[in-house]
């Protein structure tokens, strides 16, 4: 606790009491280091839905991790979601690099990295800051009551009612959790009202189409899909099963005509054959012209 004591009389250049001290220090910390691993704030930096700053490269490892810790920081955050990426304002007269470098600088806690884009004020903790949920760009709370818009002064997008305070009381804490739940259930909501007014307009689109028109207009719509309907009807006719009867009489007449034929074509060949036997009496070599121009 005397190392506390020391450290913090060294940042804020004034005697406190322990007590007073830790609770200083407490409340710096919570400004430059992640909710999960107590490592120094880095880019990119987010926030939860209470209002607690993590390193966003943290919040992907937790929730990639199988095993969660126990009585973990964010044991709300279920997805990506559940976080919003933070737009925040360089402060100028923030020398990080001589810091980390150790190049003599004095490292004061209340010079913060973050400011007020509106106001100026530094985000160290002494002031109350916060974001808007839709648009993710922070401000202290005074800019709100000094400057009221219905649009965001950093990226000109319209204000909305959640306003999430950045690590507050406790009583904020409780206030932030109970927004969370309310702006769940309202989203769960929305939700459900969009998936049944789909299934409503899927449903219309399925049912048939009543005409409005006369009765001739009726009348020739009733027409030409009766007609079309005939013609899909022979087009995708099919032959009628033939059961054993009419297989049969089809096979009887069949034989009758092949009999009938080939009856016709023995006849034929009969009469042909008469007359080549009737020819062959009827001749006489003599009689014939040939015969006369040889021998008269």
């Amino acid at each position: 606790m005397e190392e506390v004591y020391l450290v913090v009389r060294t940042l804020f250049g004034q005697k406190k009491k322990p007590e007073q001290a830790q609770k200083e220090f407490e409340r710096v910390a919570k400004w430059r280091h992640c909710s999960i691993t107590q490592e120094p704030l880095r880019q990119p930096i987010v926030a939860c839905q209470l209002g607690m700053l993590y390193n966003k490269e943290s919040v992907l490892e937790f929730l990639i991790e199988v095993e969660k810790p126990a009585n973990s920081n964010c044991d709300h955050i279920k997805s990506l979601k559940d976080i919003k990426d933070l737009n925040l304002t360089d402060n100028p007269t923030f020398q990080k690099d001589e810091i980390m470098k150790g190049g003599g600088v004095y490292n004061d806690a209340l010079i913060a990295e973050y400011i007020c884009p509106i106001t100026g004020l530094e985000m160290n903790g002494r002031y109350k800051f916060g974001f808007r949920w839709k648009c993710g760009c922070v401000f202290a709370e005074r800019a709100l009551k000094e400057i009221k818009s219905d649009t965001c002064h950093n990226c000109g997008k319209p204000f909305d009612e959640d306003w999430i305070i950045l690590n507050g009381s406790d009583e904020d804490v409780d206030l932030m959790r109970t927004k969370m739940e309310e702006r769940k259930a309202r989203l769960k909501a929305e939700k459900k009202a969009k998936k049944a007014q789909k299934r409503k307009l899927t449903d219309s689109l399925e049912q048939p189409q009543t005409s409005t028109g006369s009765t001739e207009d009726q009348k020739t719509i009733d027409t030409a899909s009766k007609g079309a309907e005939e013609k899909s009807q022979d087009v995708f006719k099919v032959p009628a099963v033939l059961t054993s009867s009419t297989k049969k009489t089809h096979l009887n007449k069949k034989v009758e005509t092949d009999k009938e034929k080939t009856l016709e074509k023995k006849m034929k060949k009969q009469k042909e054959l008469k007359d080549i036997e009737k020819k062959k009496k009827d001749y006489n070599p003599e009689k014939s012209e040939v015969y006369k121009s040889l021998f008269y």
